[in-house]
């Protein structure tokens, strides 16, 4: 089966084909530009660099709460209705466990409270999401290894990065406009 390139979501039907990467959908493709560049710049990095990179952010500080890490890619599930409005979402946090515990279980209560509102009714949706959220607690990463998910999010940032910089030195070298 296919996996999104970004979000590492499967794929079932459909999705967005760019060269040999493939995408959900379009808010994905947009947000993996980052990911895709890399491919132009891959051999600017070697695998220990980036294996370097992914272990300071796995081991270190948790961006929320400034805890201890591990710090890995976690996914909280929501959904909130209103009289003519069903809203899903899926918020992607980095954090450490107890942090992405304590979302997972703020996204179910939110799911519970505010997800069976909408018209046309969908009593199952709050349901849904809150599973969602238990499946999640139930597999957490593993806390000695850094997922797949961190890995990818780890090589979209050094490749924007290094997009960026690069970027800045080819502005830097164009002629100065003047008035």
């Amino acid at each position: 089966m296919a996996k999104c390139a970004y979000c590492g979501t499967i794929i079932l039907f459909g999705g967005k084909r760019d060269g040999e990467l493939r995408f959900c959908g379009e808010k994905c493709w947009v947000q993996g530009l980052p990911l895709r560049r890399m491919q132009q710049v891959a051999g600017c990095f070697s695998d220990d660099a980036i294996q370097e990179h992914v272990a300071l952010v796995h081991q270190g500080d948790c961006p929320l709460c400034h805890g201890p890490g591990p710090v890995d890619v976690h996914v909280s599930h929501r959904v909130w209705s209103g009289p003519k409005v069903i809203r899903l979402s899926d918020r992607r946090l980095v954090c450490c466990r107890s942090c992405a515990v304590k979302a997972r279980l703020r996204d179910t209560a939110f799911s519970l409270w505010r997800g069976w509102r909408g018209i046309p009714r969908v009593p199952w949706l709050p349901l849904l999401q809150a599973l969602r959220n238990l499946g999640g607690l139930l597999s957490l990463p593993h806390p000695a290894y850094p997922s797949d998910a961190l890995v990818r999010l780890v090589r979209t940032n050094l490749a924007s990065e290094f997009l960026l910089e690069r970027n800045r030195e080819n502005m830097s070298q164009l002629p100065a406009i003047r008035a």
